[in-house]
């Protein structure tokens, strides 16, 4: 304790962003909270790390390096080595508020039975400008149960989390085997056994830039493959006071699975229309949320630029396979992908789709007319890549 302050432990996994991860650190160590451990795992850089980093921050960081292993082990390897009553996290390419740590301490200390507290975040841009735009969902946050919310919004990212070390031990660490989305796998299973604060001012800066381990994760696939682990777990594990969220989650599967496609379709057009056909038929009934069509318009843009020709394919298999409501899920589609393109700047493009939305379906254009608006309105409060 530092005049009854209790320790908190900042962990910081890095792999080759020498010198990027130094901004991280030192926003970690201008942190005004007086009670502040910060970790550096190591996950096996091949760059200068290893030489400089011990050189540069000297006992102020807690150096520890090992085997390329993942971002998962890195974060774990940091939490068994933490000494800290509290655990927080930070990727070496965002940056944290001087007063986050006292802020989050703040709203959590005097509440035992809060497991975690979180913020709102802001966007950093590639040149390192802080911006006041909100990353994705982050403002979404809300005090007390938080399972629904982050289920549905998932507005705990990673680099606003502070964890009491004894709530992570008794749900477990970050899942190695779930690559993409451990963090959701985490943050729900957490939000299932605690409550939680949330801080509406923005505390944490999250860094968009090419290299950005997200989109890795969303080109390849392997972020709907994760999620299709996180989601089948949930449904196989559901308490029965969370049964009423069921639909829900069978949702959000059918979304990763979508999501999942380009990780074995690749670039060929063939296989991804093979593989979509195959997910739609597995759960034709959840083709009718948005978050299928979201999931199916991400896999869409991951594989090919998509020309209308494609587009059609699309469409082709919505009758196929929801027959009786494809005319919605077509609509609901176009919905999704002009929504897409808005936020990469595309707004020709998307400005076709939307209006082929209002071919099929006048109804569905009119619901989901707000919210593409409302996104090409927030283009420049950029939300993050979802």
């Amino acid at each position: 304790m530092n005049g009854n302050k209790p320790l908190v432990s900042a962990i910081i996994p890095t792999y080759n962003r020498w010198p990027l991860v130094c901004e991280s650190i030192d926003s970690a160590l201008a942190q005004d909270y007086p009670n502040l451990e910060v970790i550096v795992v190591d996950d096996g850089s091949t760059d200068a790390t290893a030489e400089e980093l011990p050189r540069r921050y000297g006992d102020r960081v807690r150096y520890i390096r090992q085997e390329n292993r993942g971002p998962s082990a890195a974060r774990n390897a940091g939490i068994e080595a933490a000494r800290g009553e509290f655990i927080a996290f930070l990727d070496s390419d965002d940056l944290w508020h001087p007063e986050k740590t006292s802020r989050q301490i703040a709203a959590i200390a005097g509440h035992e039975e809060y497991g975690f507290v979180y913020n709102t975040c802001n966007v950093l841009a590639p040149d390192g400008t802080k911006t006041s735009g909100v990353q994705y969902r982050s403002d979404y946050g809300v005090t007390g149960d938080n399972f629904e919310v982050v289920l549905r919004e998932e507005p705990t990212l990673t680099p606003a989390m502070l964890v009491r070390k004894k709530a992570l031990m008794r749900v477990g660490l970050f899942d190695p085997s779930i690559v993409g989305e451990e963090d959701k796998d985490l943050w729900l299973r957490l939000a299932l056994k605690y409550p939680g604060a949330y801080i509406k001012t923005p505390l944490t800066w999250v860094r968009e830039h090419p290299g950005r381990w997200t989109h890795y994760i969303m080109e390849t696939g392997l972020r709907g493959k994760g999620g299709v682990r996180v989601y089948e777990n949930l449904l196989a594990n559901l308490p029965p006071d969370r049964e009423h969220l069921r639909p829900l989650i069978r949702e959000r599967l059918q979304e990763a699975r979508l999501a999942a496609i380009p990780g074995v379709a690749g670039d060929d057009w063939g296989a991804f229309l093979e593989h979509a056909r195959d997910v739609m038929a597995q759960d034709p009934e959840a083709m009718l949320s948005d978050f299928a069509h979201q999931g199916l318009a991400r896999a869409v843009l991951a594989v090919e630029a998509v020309t209308e020709e494609q587009a059609r394919d699309v469409e082709e298999l919505l009758r196929e396979t929801v027959r009786e409501h494809q005319r919605r899920c077509r609509a609901m589609f176009r919905c999704a992908l002009a929504r897409k393109l808005v936020m990469t700047g595309q707004h020709g493009l998307a400005l076709r789709h939307a209006a082929r939305a209002l071919l099929i379906s006048p109804k569905v254009f009119a619901t989901n007319l707000v919210a593409v608006v409302l996104t090409a309105l927030l283009r420049g409060v950029y939300r993050g890549p979802r």
